[in-house]
């Protein structure tokens, strides 16, 4: 936040943006995969995590992990807005949003209870999310989500489905189902997204980590 606040007072809008875009797809990068699992085997991280009894959990969870993959997606934009004197446009936007569940969740939650009180929270982190963006937009003038951002997602689909295929034969122990599934679509989102190409500079990132350690 600090940053991000002293390069727009500094009139820096080429690193304002190359912040903006290198720390979303950097976010993406380590939570896809944990909401990626999630999203394959719902159930049965309910099941060992706290028992049988609340496995009526497991779509609610499903839709959350949805919701939650749709927030990453765009990143640190609350902060933008906080950050560069625009927080009156967030407020605006966090309270159209709260009104908006309210009066859904008074609708669905009667009718599909837990399920669509999680359906509603979906939808609203996917609202919230294109409201920060076409906002950011108008206000900074640049896009957060692009290309380099849709690399995540083609790699989270590729390794999800190949995933998905793969455990639907497997007659593992839910304790073994749970590790072989984390391992084996980390494995695979890694090597989607080393095929579809990772950026110059995230590379470079990586290097110097490495080189320090």
């Amino acid at each position: 936040a600090p940053t991000i606040s002293k390069l727009f007072h500094n009139s820096e809008h080429t690193q304002l943006i190359f912040l903006a875009k290198f720390t979303t797809r950097w976010i993406l990068y380590f939570g896809t995969p944990i909401l990626l699992f999630v999203v394959l085997l719902p159930s049965e991280i309910l099941h060992l995590a706290f028992g049988k009894d609340y496995l009526t959990g497991t779509i609610p969870l499903f839709w959350l992990t949805i919701g939650q993959l749709f927030y990453i997606t765009f990143g640190i934009a609350d902060q933008y807005f906080l950050m560069t004197g625009h927080q009156k446009s967030w407020l605006a936007i966090s309270f159209l949003t709260f009104i908006l569940t309210i009066v859904l969740d008074l609708f669905f939650i009667p009718r599909f209870g837990l399920v669509g009180a999680a359906i509603v929270s979906c939808a609203m982190m996917l609202l919230i999310g294109l409201l920060a963006l076409v906002g950011i937009k108008y206000l900074l003038n640049f896009w957060i989500v692009d290309f380099q951002l849709l690399k995540p997602w083609l790699a989270s689909i590729v390794s999800g489905v190949f995933t998905y295929l793969a455990i639907q034969h497997w007659e593992f122990s839910p304790t073994y189902h749970v590790l072989i599934t984390l391992g084996l679509s980390g494995f695979l989102f890694v090597c989607a997204l080393l095929l579809l190409g990772i950026e110059k500079e995230d590379i470079l990132i990586v290097k110097q980590i490495f080189h320090r350690n």
